[in-house]
């Protein structure tokens, strides 16, 4: 597992290094990498808890209740990036949550830092490989790369996806879904709109869609291969999270894959994003340190 001196050598020790990443839409696709990130795995889980069939009000209240549980989460990324055209990069990476408001994601190519993300309350940074002083290595440049804009205010949004906010204030779609799924919309990603399917029997959301006024889809975040967490803080010993079985109270579920794609105005593919998270760490304490962006990070807008 990472645990909070893992997670502060990892953020305070990065290679800085001469590898840019290889995405030509950097920047933007970091407000997906972020709603994708955020959400956690861990692996060989247990069943998930099952539910009795109840109302959506009744659903969007027992999942809100759930992701109340969650304060910190700690990780290891496996980060795959396909651009419009088909070129890709895979990266290792880091990840570090501190409910509500804070989170950093730290990216690697061959040791290299080739990303770091950081949100802190209502301030963003992003650094990439092309911010680094020492970036000398053009082999894996694009020459058309340059990252689109991205604002702080999107960075939070993607971030409110892991608390309870969303299912708050969403309400359930008349005439979407059927016995297995239903479908709730409100606010998330900067729109008012946003769709959200929801598995009956588990409550687990399992994609959110974002769509244009002429209904077509024009991004979606498909959430798999779920595990059951379960919340100790309330234990004499060191807080931790493990897995533990289905029947014990409180327990937390959360996807191991998460896959982000966009869609282009003409329905050609934007590019797509794929996480997987493990030695998931749920709750623990984290350094202050963790969520210090680095000297060569731009502040976002």
């Amino acid at each position: 597992m990472i645990q909070a001196a893992h997670v502060q050598i990892l953020f305070g020790r990065g290679a800085r290094g001469n590898v840019t990443l290889v995405f030509a839409q950097a920047r933007r696709w970091c407000v997906a990498l972020l709603a994708a990130a955020t959400l956690g795995a861990c692996t060989t889980p247990p069943p998930l808890p099952l539910y009795a069939p109840m109302q959506a009000p009744d659903a969007l209240r027992t999942i809100v209740q759930r992701h109340r549980l969650l304060q910190t989460l700690s990780a290891r990324a496996d980060v795959r990036l396909i651009d419009a055209n088909g070129r890709s990069i895979s990266l290792d990476g880091a990840l570090v949550v501190s409910m509500p408001d804070q989170m950093r994601l730290r990216c690697w190519k061959l040791g290299r830092a080739a990303l770091d993300l950081t949100v802190k309350g209502n301030r963003a940074w992003l650094m990439t490989a092309r911010d680094e002083p020492a970036v000398t290595d053009t082999t894996f440049i694009n020459p058309g790369a340059v990252p689109q804009s991205a604002s702080t205010r999107q960075m939070r949004a993607a971030l409110d996806l892991l608390g309870p906010a969303f299912f708050e204030s969403a309400a359930e779609l008349p005439g979407l879904g059927g016995p297995e799924v239903f479908w709730v919309s409100g606010p998330a990603l900067g729109r008012s709109d946003a769709r959200c399917e929801i598995n009956r029997a588990t409550l687990t959301p399992r994609r959110f869609v974002i769509v244009d006024d002429t209904g077509q889809t024009r991004a979606e975040l498909t959430l798999s291969n779920y595990v059951a967490v379960a919340d100790q803080r309330a234990q004499a010993e060191p807080t931790q999270a493990r897995l533990f079985p289905t029947s014990f109270v409180g327990t937390l579920t959360i996807p191991t894959r998460i896959d982000v794609r966009a869609v282009r105005p003409d329905g050609d593919p934007g590019g797509q994003i794929t996480v997987e998270l493990d030695e998931l760490e749920v709750n623990a304490p984290l350094a202050s340190a963790a969520f210090v962006p680095p000297s060569t990070a731009r502040e976002l807008p």
